[in-house]
């Protein structure tokens, strides 16, 4: 499957880089837009944990959704003048809203007018919300109607063996995460010294995301390709994506500098 919406700091591409999973439950503890069940949870078990109510009301939504559903919304870009004025459920307008700008944000009720013209591009198809998107999802629904969604704190979902992805507030980006308006929470809301207790502990595969330089875990750097963004003094700069694997029999070489 491909991504459902966009999300602060999400990582598809990077999920391609971590192993698959070793157990039929996969776990997401802390899920914005769930990349790694949306690659490898067709056929299994999803539970999915977010502390945003947009977000988690979003997954609801789509999990119960009717593919009928998915249609009636709006086919292009130019069709959307805002998208609260949509004719659907909120979290159906929250999930086209994610589409409006490449960044996934929530700030614009409207698709700026440079991105209306970039959504006419073929190259642009799959960045935009358009007839593509909406056809996509229409068609991954049926693939994710036994997925479960809690809007909670992530150690709600913690404890059954399974295979479990975290992929928290980066411990170094302090400031970088505005609770309201991405909806990842800030690092304030995450005891890390708990949270690697957890993950330790916890029975099953076991795979930790965060970025070069956090220190709860014995992250180890994936390959050189491997970047995400950071704010640093108001501008973004690149770090290392790093992880750690409970399982020493899944660090294969190829993963990792």
């Amino acid at each position: 499957m491909r991504p459902f919406f966009r999300h602060y700091g999400a990582k598809y591409r990077l999920s391609r880089l971590l192993p698959e999973p070793t157990h039929k439950t996969i776990i997401e503890p802390f899920a914005g837009s769930a990349c790694y069940s949306v690659m490898h949870g067709a056929g299994k078990d999803v539970i999915l944990c977010d502390i945003d109510p947009q977000t988690a009301a979003i997954w609801q939504w789509l999990i119960t959704a009717s593919v009928s559903d998915i249609m009636a919304l709006p086919p292009t870009l130019e069709e959307i003048k805002d998208v609260r004025l949509i004719d659907a459920p909120e979290p159906a307008r929250w999930l086209v809203q994610r589409w409006l700008t490449p960044q996934g944000g929530r700030s614009h009720t409207y698709p700026p007018p440079s991105c209306v013209e970039l959504s006419k591009r073929p190259c642009k198809r799959n960045v935009f919300w358009g007839k593509g998107i909406r056809q996509r999802i229409a068609e991954q629904i049926p693939l994710i109607r036994h997925w479960r969604i809690e809007c909670a704190e992530w150690e709600s979902v913690c404890g059954p063996k399974a295979t479990y992805i975290f992929d928290p507030p980066y411990q170094l980006n302090n400031g970088s995460y505005d609770k309201n308006t991405y909806g990842k929470g800030s690092i304030k809301n995450v005891d890390f010294d708990e949270l690697a207790r957890v993950c330790k502990s916890l029975d099953g595969q076991v795979i930790v995301h965060e970025q070069e330089g956090a220190t709860w875990l014995p992250f180890v750097t994936l390959r050189e390709r491997a970047m995400t963004g950071c704010r640093k003094e108001g501008r973004v700069k690149t770090r290392h994506e790093v992880v750690w694997i409970s399982d020493s029999g899944q660090r294969q070489g190829r993963l990792f500098c």
